[in-house]
Order: structure tokens, then sequence, then C-alpha cells
């Protein structure tokens, strides 16, 4: 969605973004409401926050998040670079791989028992019996 038509509805939604409270928000935006008393500021800025203006809010909030993290593609792509790199040591470049592997779930979990399962079941059952 591309910035609110009306300057000062998409100003309010860019100074709630910048972490200003509504009322803070809606007072930047409107001059004149700066004359307002306290409960009308918070009444109106509460009624602008709906419809148009929350559907802003809440793509810029999502285009911030984007921006933020990294996508498992991205953070797969930075391993292969580096684990193809003749540059970088064979040590990083085996880490990256291993890596990877392990977000995609390349390994096998092993359990070994190195008990019989007759002994095990005993311990169990004399510890709960304690």
């Amino acid at each position: 969605m591309a910035p609110l038509k009306n300057a000062r509805h998409e100003k309010y939604v860019q100074n709630l973004i910048s972490g200003m409270s509504q009322r803070q928000a809606y007072r930047d935006a409107f001059p004149a409401s700066k004359k307002w008393k306290d409960n009308v500021v918070d009444n109106r800025a509460s009624e602008l926050f709906s419809g148009k203006v929350l559907v802003r809010y809440q793509e810029i909030q999502e285009e911030q998040k984007e921006k933020a993290l990294m996508t498992r593609w991205e953070k797969r792509k930075m391993l292969a670079d580096i684990a193809r790199d003749p540059k970088v040591s064979t040590a990083d470049r085996m880490r990256a791989i291993d890596t990877d592997n392990k977000m995609e779930n390349e390994y096998v979990n092993r359990v070994e028992v190195s008990k019989p399962i007759d002994d095990t079941i005993k311990e169990l059952e004399e510890y709960f019996n304690e």
C-alpha cells in the first residue's frame, strides 16, 4: 500500500511507528488539537486508528519486521557462500556445512542403550516405588 492520501493521516501513522503515543502522534499530525482536552484527543486518535490508517500501520510494521530478520533462504545462502569460499578456513567451511545440515535436519538422531532394557525398567520401578 502506498502512503495514505491524507498527509495528516500518514503523519499520524509515521509518528506511531516512530514510538509516539496515540495522543502525541495525533497532536503532532493535527496541530489544532494542541488546544483540546486530553480525553478529546484520545478519543479522536482512537477513532482514527482504524480502517485504512490501521492497515497502513500494520503494513509498515510488517515491512520493518521483514527487514529486521533474515529469511531462512538468506541464512542458507550465506552459509553456502562461506562453504564455497576457498579463502575461508577449512574449519569455518566445515562449520558452515554442519550448520546448514542442522537447519535442514540432515542428521539422524541416534540413541544407544548401554544397559539391557530389563535393568532400566527395574531401576525405574525401584525409583518410583520408594
